[in-house]
């Protein structure tokens, strides 16, 4: 995986001041072949629900003919220099915005447990 700048690990125990490379790929099952566009937001909340980082990116994409999904590669980078020592939350949701998606937006959330030392 060249999105990541060191080999991928399991590791939920992190140091103060290290970084997280996060790298996913994002499945868009939508069956159309107009323009939608997919959101991926990545935000780390403390366990008092304080949020200490929020990207967004926008991924854009358009299905071809006969093929009824596509694959985009998500990568971000989530520093913990502001994050101070105890357990938080890696929330990542991903939000199909238009063609074939419900009431205009359909969701999907991955989270895990992470802690800072």
């Amino acid at each position: 995986m060249s999105q990541l700048p060191g080999p991928a690990t399991s590791r939920r125990e992190f140091a103060r001041g290290d970084t997280l490379n996060l790298f996913a790929e994002v499945y868009d099952n939508v069956p159309t072949q107009q323009t939608h566009r997919v959101d991926v937001t990545t935000t780390l909340l403390s366990e008092d629900g304080r949020e200490v980082f929020r990207s967004t990116q926008a991924l854009a994409g358009n299905a071809k003919t006969g093929i009824k999904s596509s694959t985009f590669e998500y990568a971000t980078a989530v520093p913990l220099k502001d994050a101070s020592p105890g357990r938080y939350l890696l929330h990542v949701e991903a939000a199909v915005h238009g063609a074939g998606s419900v009431n205009g937006i359909q969701n999907s959330v991955r989270e895990t447990l992470i802690t800072v030392r």
